[in-house]
């Protein structure tokens, strides 16, 4: 897909711009740990049992969206939501 940058919405100084799958198949805006632990995100709550982080400011290309995350896996990968949030879907 391309670069997504991914603020801490909270402390915008944390920041990572990296390069995001996207999955139609997914709801949720998806981060691995790693991610998770640069932007120095807060837990939320619990959705199927994986930890939900948050917030999360999201841009790519002119769009700003903002979301929390699910913890998981060892990419970062857009779901529905987050894309059309971002006016990408």
């Amino acid at each position: 897909m391309g670069l997504v940058l991914l603020r801490n919405a909270r402390f915008p100084i944390l920041a990572l711009q990296i390069d995001a799958t996207l999955d139609f198949g997914v709801l949720h805006l998806r981060i691995p740990k790693r991610v998770c632990e640069r932007l120095q995100l807060e837990k939320i709550s619990e959705k199927d049992r994986l930890p939900y982080v948050g917030p999360i400011e999201m841009r790519f290309g002119g769009s700003v969206a903002f979301a929390g995350a699910l913890v998981t896996g060892d990419q970062v990968v857009l779901g529905t939501l987050p894309m059309q949030a971002l006016e990408i879907a």
